[in-house]
């Protein structure tokens, strides 16, 4: 795996350790775990690593990874946090815009 792509796991993995967090908070039933539909970045830290992770420089690395992932093998969760963040950079990447804050 070259230094890109692994820099990019990297960065998804601190989201999604950042999302797995917060569910465990007193006050956030496990019923409350399984009706969260998608990650959204809260902190600063991980809204700058979304911004990151989404950036047009980085937009073909991000797609080869998510292309290349087998799908049967990862939970929903994983799923629809890789299509969110390809999705935000695909826009980032045609449109060469800075984050459009649906994140």
């Amino acid at each position: 795996m070259d230094a890109q792509t692994q820099r990019l796991w990297e960065m998804i993995g601190s989201l999604s350790d950042a999302f797995w967090h917060r569910l465990k908070q007193p006050g956030v039933s496990a019923f409350d775990a399984l009706l969260v539909e998608e990650y959204r970045p809260e902190s600063d830290e991980e809204k700058a690593i979304w911004t990151e992770i989404t950036a047009p420089h980085n937009y073909d690395c991000l797609r080869r990874c998510v292309e290349t992932k087998d799908m049967s093998e990862i939970t929903d969760y994983s799923a629809r946090l890789y299509e969110k963040l390809l999705d935000e950079a695909t826009l980032r990447w045609v449109d060469g815009r800075k984050p459009t804050g649906n994140c």
